[in-house]
């Protein structure tokens, strides 16, 4: 036997043992890391009339006779009436004010009904109702920048008013964002909270109805950047991702394609004695 027989039939033996339990360990550790954070599953409704009931209580949303100074930065107000409560919102500014539904603002604010999904049906409650929530997404440019210009550019810098009609007939507000991913160390962290440490601004958790309502709230050329930071390749602080598996199981990948290689060049062998004999040149 060749030594390159040899060592391509070590390698190819090797290699696979080697990429058979990388693969092995590396199932087993995507299933945990999903069993760890389940995927969250919601439906959401995207309510468009300006006057609608909610847990029984009408809900209005009115756009507020334009300000000089607040239409020269390009922003708007809205005040939204819920029941007895009643909040102004400072919005991106609609192209036609005071139009006859919500349309006019897309992608910038939208009024939702959202359910959570189990099983691939929406969670009922013991009467057998849809357990539904009210939500209201506001998104706004980073303060200081206009929504028409350098905040319209300033992605990571969005924020978002997260306004949740609750049955009791109040209204609960949290400003909200995106979180980013610093490249140093791999942690998230919200980009407003570097910019000022005591503002008043919490993340937008990974898999959770805000993160699922504030892309309502997104203009669809930019969704696809809100892609979860925590994956099962990474894992997280409480479950191990791929780690070391991937690697591996691409250095036995291309060892036994090398492996393979050497064994089929082995098998080529030349007829002894036998030589190309050169074409004559003509006269």
């Amino acid at each position: 036997m060749q030594t390159s027989t040899k060592i391509g039939l070590a390698l190819t033996v090797v290699c696979s043992v080697a990429l058979l339990f990388s693969v092995y360990v590396m199932a087993g550790r995507v299933a945990a890391y999903y069993r760890a954070n389940p995927a969250s599953q919601w439906h959401f409704e995207n309510q468009i009339n300006r006057s609608f009931t909610a847990y029984g209580r009408t809900v209005k949303v009115e756009d507020l006779p334009p300000d000089p100074v607040r239409e020269a930065a390009g922003v708007g107000q809205v005040r939204v009436t819920y029941g007895e409560q009643t909040l102004r919102l400072n919005v991106n500014k609609p192209v036609v004010p005071s139009f006859d539904d919500l349309t006019v603002y897309a992608e910038n604010l939208a009024v939702l009904m959202y359910s959570p999904i189990e099983a691939g049906q929406l969670r009922m409650d013991e009467a057998g109702v849809a357990q539904a929530r009210w939500v209201i997404i506001n998104r706004r440019s980073a303060p200081g920048y206009s929504p028409e210009t350098w905040g319209s550019v300033r992605v990571r810098d969005w924020l978002f008013d997260v306004i949740e009609l609750q049955p009791d007939g109040t209204i609960n507000t949290t400003v909200m964002q995106f979180p980013a991913k610093d490249r140093r160390t791999n942690e998230l962290f919200v980009p407003a909270l570097r910019e000022d440490p005591n503002a008043n601004v919490s993340m937008i958790p990974e898999r959770s109805w805000q993160w699922g309502a504030a892309l309502w709230a997104v203009p669809k050329s930019q969704i696809s950047r809100y892609r979860f930071r925590t994956d099962a390749v990474a894992g997280t602080d409480g479950s191990n991702g791929m780690g070391w598996t991937l690697p591996a199981a691409a250095f036995s990948t291309m060892g036994l394609f090398a492996g393979v290689g050497l064994l089929m060049a082995s098998r080529v062998r030349r007829t002894p004695g036998t030589t190309q004999t050169p074409a004559p040149r003509p006269a």
